[in-house]
């Protein structure tokens, strides 16, 4: 049976750097808001971006892709998603997942409100 997984917590950064072990993640640099410099033109060119999400009561195999989306209500815009990345949960709704997650090349095309999405579909 797969279950869509309860995401606790969704945190924007500029690294994601595993443990020895690969069970722990340092987040570097963790951000909320992307504010260009005094001068800088758009669009705007993030080379690297990372996301980290922490996930429960999930189970089985989903594919988690990002959608960058501009604006709010009726004037949002989709702006991309990601290519989709395959996890299995396992069947214990306990466990708690982290799943970093990177995306290169971001363009911010224009000034305003941009929200990152994360999307699970079972497998």
């Amino acid at each position: 049976m797969n279950e869509i997984p309860e995401v606790r917590h969704f945190v924007a950064c500029e690294g994601v750097a595993p443990s020895s072990d690969g069970r722990h993640h340092t987040l570097n640099n963790v951000f909320q808001v992307v504010v260009p410099r005094v001068g800088d033109p758009f669009p705007l060119y993030h080379p690297m971006t990372c996301l980290y999400a922490i996930l429960t009561n999930g189970r089985g195999a989903h594919t988690f892709a990002v959608e960058l989306v501009r604006g709010v209500g009726p004037a949002e815009t989709d702006i991309g998603r990601s290519a989709g990345l395959i996890r299995d949960l396992g069947q214990d709704p306990l466990v708690i997942h982290g799943l970093p997650l990177r995306l290169a090349n971001l363009i911010f095309t224009q000034p305003g409100q941009y929200e990152f999405r994360l999307c699970a579909t079972t497998e």
